[in-house]
């Protein structure tokens, strides 16, 4: 998704329309104008750190801290 912002942010500074943008590098609206936005502030086009959490690698240390924490209290379990 890196590549495909840093394509949106060239095409941005070419003065390419929105519409053209969307068709050619195949992104939402969304993405075009959240990059319009970074670049007008003068932000990074890099992710925040933390986010995108559901595609995290679950390592085997993390696995045996979080079912320590459960069999502690199953409660957390628990809506």
């Amino acid at each position: 998704m890196d590549t495909k912002r840093q394509r949106v942010s060239d095409l941005l500074c070419a003065q390419v329309s929105v519409a053209e943008i969307v068709k050619m590098v195949g992104v939402s609206k969304t993405i075009v104008y959240d990059t319009k936005k970074k670049l007008e502030a003068g932000d990074s086009l890099e992710r925040k750190p933390g986010c995108c959490g559901h595609n995290k690698i679950l390592t085997d240390e993390f696995l045996v801290c979080l079912f320590a924490e459960i069999e502690e209290d199953a409660s957390i379990l628990v809506p």
